[in-house]
């Protein structure tokens, strides 16, 4: 929770078809997935990649700016598993805090038909804002170590980790009077071919994929994994 003692995440499985009035304990009544470097998990959203009825993978937030993405698609739950997808800094370097549960939708430019577990070739929305402690509702923001700035984020999750702002492209806030907007136009993304693999992510210069049979590189300069605004 956001007021763990020794901040640290964790996400909690709980069977519903546990005996009434019984407790759900430790001792195998209960899943529980200890996150490290995690701080009070947002609310969820879940997805079934190959459409038979349970959930495969479950992305949440916290309130150190990660994006965190279960495995829970093996029927052994000991074989579950998390990463860290994504972590939302604003443009004064400062983290933001993901409070809300992320959106998922489906690739608009690409075909999921081959999506698996390990790519899922689907975007995840997150909001890099919260509205939890008084400070949060000061004109501008001033969270010690939180971020003065609010994004939203579009991450494209083809089982590759997104290493910052940098691996994305900016779109800016459109202001109509009193509505204030921001269209994510993927048609006019560069992306990479869904088959890249993973690279770590470097402390300087340019990062570049390739694509699993090593024949293809993509700047991701060039190359983008999804959207960023400001606002």
């Amino acid at each position: 929770g956001y007021d763990s003692a020794n901040n640290n995440g964790a996400l909690f499985f709980l069977p519903v078809e546990k005996v009434r009035r019984a407790e759900w304990s430790a001792s195998g009544r209960y899943k529980k997935m200890l996150l490290s470097g995690a701080k009070g998990l947002s609310d969820i959203a879940t997805y079934d990649v190959d459409n038979n009825g349970t959930v495969d993978l479950i992305y949440a937030g916290d309130l150190l700016g990660n994006l965190w993405k279960f495995d829970v698609s093996a029927s052994n739950p000991a074989a579950w598993t998390s990463t860290k997808m994504f972590t939302a800094v604003g443009s004064d370097g400062k983290i933001q805090p993901i409070t809300f549960a992320p959106v998922i939708s489906p690739n608009p430019l690409i075909s999921d038909k081959a999506s698996t577990v390990a790519k899922p070739n689907i975007l995840v929305s997150v909001l890099g804002a919260k509205f939890v402690e008084m400070c949060d509702m000061n004109n501008p923001i001033n969270c010690t170590g939180e971020s003065t700035k609010r994004s939203v984020y579009s991450l494209w999750d083809v089982g590759v980790r997104i290493c910052g702002r940098q691996d994305l492209a900016q779109h800016r806030v459109i202001d109509f009077k009193t509505e204030r907007r921001s269209t994510f136009r993927y048609a006019s993304l560069n992306y990479p071919d869904k088959s890249v693999v993973d690279a770590a992510c470097p402390s300087s210069g340019t990062r570049t994929l390739t694509n699993a049979a090593g024949t293809q590189s993509y700047s991701l300069i060039s190359h983008k994994l999804g959207f960023y605004a400001d606002f």
